[in-house]
């Protein structure tokens, strides 16, 4: 399967420009597989007969890549983070929001409108990522085993698709003009990863103040390219 796959994305790369099958964000991820074959899917399964993961990116884009999403064990409930160190939204008047990006260490923006820690501690003999508040209160926490056991079962190997991006009449259009194949994942350097910066954790949450309600978009693992590829054994570039 994997070699029809590269094969059709040589066919695709040689296309240059072809026109976005679906607007917004996730136009690039579902242009791609829709041209390749592959159904869309919202499982935590790799993309390509279960063997394969397959991450777009445009070329323009930020530096890290969204690997999962997976919850923190909270010691308060997630509407009581917001609660307790969320901040006015700017766009919605009546939210309070909690979009935090936290990287190992002290994480303090500016603007102070939260603070947080995030260490490794061992917790009944378990080492753990661990997320405590200012005042150094434990807030969440999970296994290490936990992360690696997720990044083992979801990239078995990793297709990674960057794309140019432009606008026609309109309509957004993609030159997927470069891809690598990384086979073979290690779990070994998921924790260098954390500690140098190269992943990020980023929460995501938002209550609603007038109406009470309250969505968690999910907590996400965000790694950059180079961390994302030192993860495999083998990586080759296709183009």
């Amino acid at each position: 399967m994997l070699e029809i796959i590269k094969q059709k994305l040589h066919d695709i790369n040689k296309m240059r420009w072809v026109p976005a099958l679906r607007s917004g964000s996730t136009g690039i991820g579902y242009t791609l597989e829709t041209m390749l074959g592959i159904e869309e899917n919202n499982i935590s399964d790799s993309d390509i007969d279960g063997v394969c993961e397959l991450k777009t990116r445009r070329s323009s884009g930020g530096s890290r890549i969204t690997a999962f999403c997976l919850s923190p064990i909270w010691v308060k409930k997630p509407r009581k983070l917001v609660e307790a160190y969320g901040y006015q939204s700017e766009e919605h008047p009546t939210r309070t929001n909690l979009y935090a990006p936290l990287k190992f260490g002290v994480n303090k923006p500016p603007s102070g409108r939260w603070h947080f820690l995030v260490d490794t501690e061992t917790m009944e003999d378990e080492k753990c990522v661990v997320i405590r508040d200012g005042k150094r209160q434990l807030i969440g926490h999970l296994p290490i085993s936990v992360l690696r056991y997720k990044f083992r079962t979801k990239y078995h190997n990793l297709l990674l698709v960057k794309a140019k991006s432009r606008k026609r009449k309109g309509v957004e259009e993609f030159w997927y003009d470069e891809a690598h194949l990384a086979q073979n994942i290690t779990i070994s350097k998921i924790e260098e990863l954390l500690r140098d910066g190269s992943m990020v954790i980023e929460l995501r949450l938002w209550l609603d103040r007038e109406t009470g309600k309250f969505k968690d978009h999910g907590t996400c693992f965000r790694v950059a390219e180079k961390g994302t590829l030192s993860l495999f054994e083998h990586v080759e570039k296709l183009f």
